[in-house]
């Protein structure tokens, strides 16, 4: 085909339509094609022929990123779903799902597992979307985000440990402390953490949902044989958030630390249960700071060899003003595993 001249009638400018090629010569600049080859639109800078970079709508690409669910909002965009996003500290951008009504992104998630028998050998998410189905927040797979012990977990050390089959209750797999000694003090098995990145971004609002067991289990995993899990609610003679001190879940904000010690901590929510169903003695008194946030629920734990019962929680979070404070749920017991511990089947994370 004869080139298209583009301009005045006296503009050497042309457009040369298809070719596989770059032409050698007759170029002058501003000169532009589809290289068929490559799949790219070029053009000629006047010494060289340069790929012409092509930008979708904001968030639709990795190479036109969004900062953050409120920019795209802010953008004109207004469907659920996955886009492109970059926080402040990540060297490239991410799909994330998001929230284009609220504004909120999806940072963390597990399906809840449900392999029955000695279960997945490995850490399994699920098929069933938690946060479609238990969180109503449509859209979003099934896969895990920001999975404990990968990349995107800042723990450093006592993570959570995969149990394949949750007390050897034949229910499917979920995550628990594996602890095999008695003790209150930080870092230690005692308390395991999980803490998933969110790379710089300065969040203000957190809605969050988890699910969680405490089954008694069958007597492979216990000291006094089935359905025994001794949870106590709160551990007698501690009252510190930056220790060990509750039978159950934590989840807080602004440590200070990556491995389970270190100060600053804030309460958002916890989950502490009584073993009253299989053999629990219940001391300690509740510590003031867990009706700050989100507050505490007391938890029942789940008689049965083979329960396959389980809780679910959620809530929103709001911590006065942004700030890009670390998240952090840590399992926690002042006993060891085969006397009791908590089993945390799945969960999602959403900030903005």
């Amino acid at each position: 085909m004869s080139p298209l001249f583009i301009g005045s009638a006296n503009s050497s400018n042309k457009f040369l339509g298809n070719l596989s090629s770059d032409p050698g010569s007759n170029n002058a600049e501003g000169d532009r094609y589809y290289n068929t080859a490559d799949d790219e639109v070029k053009i000629y800078d006047g010494s060289e022929w340069k790929t012409l970079q092509l930008v979708g709508n904001l968030g639709a690409d990795a190479s036109n990123p969004a900062s953050s669910a409120a920019a795209l909002i802010a953008d004109g965009q207004s469907g659920d779903g996955y886009y492109w996003i970059k926080f402040p500290d990540e060297g490239s951008a991410v799909q994330r799902w998001c929230d284009l009504t609220n504004g909120y992104m999806l940072i963390s998630h597990w399906s809840p597992n449900s392999t029955s028998g000695s279960g997945d050998a490995s850490p399994t998410p699920g098929s069933t979307s938690y946060a479609t189905g238990t969180g109503g927040y449509s859209g979003v797979n099934a896969n895990a985000v920001a999975a404990p012990n990968g990349a995107d977990d800042e723990a450093t050390s006592q993570t959570w440990v995969w149990d394949a089959d949750t007390r050897s209750s034949g229910t499917g797999g979920s995550f628990f402390r594996n602890s095999g000694v008695n003790q209150t003090t930080v870092p230690s098995s005692g308390s395991k953490q999980y803490i998933p990145k969110h790379y710089g971004f300065n969040w203000r609002y957190m809605k969050w949902g988890v699910r969680v067991s405490a089954p008694g289990g069958g007597s492979a995993s216990t000291n006094a044989g089935d359905n025994y899990n001794s949870m106590d609610n709160f551990s007698p003679g501690t009252q510190d958030i930056n220790r060990i001190y509750v039978d159950g879940l934590s989840i807080t904000h602004n440590a200070s630390t990556t491995d389970g010690s270190g100060s600053g901590r804030n309460h958002i929510f916890t989950v502490n249960v009584n073993g009253t169903n299989t053999s629990g003695n219940n001391g300690g008194s509740t510590p003031s700071f867990v009706s700050n946030g989100n507050g505490n629920i007391n938890m029942s734990s789940h008689s049965g060899s083979s329960s396959s019962a389980y809780n679910d929680y959620n809530n929103t979070y709001d911590k006065g003003s942004a700030s890009d404070t670390r998240i952090e749920m840590r399992i926690q017991s002042d006993q060891v595993s085969v006397n009791e511990d908590l089993y945390v089947r799945a969960w999602y994370l959403l900030i903005k």
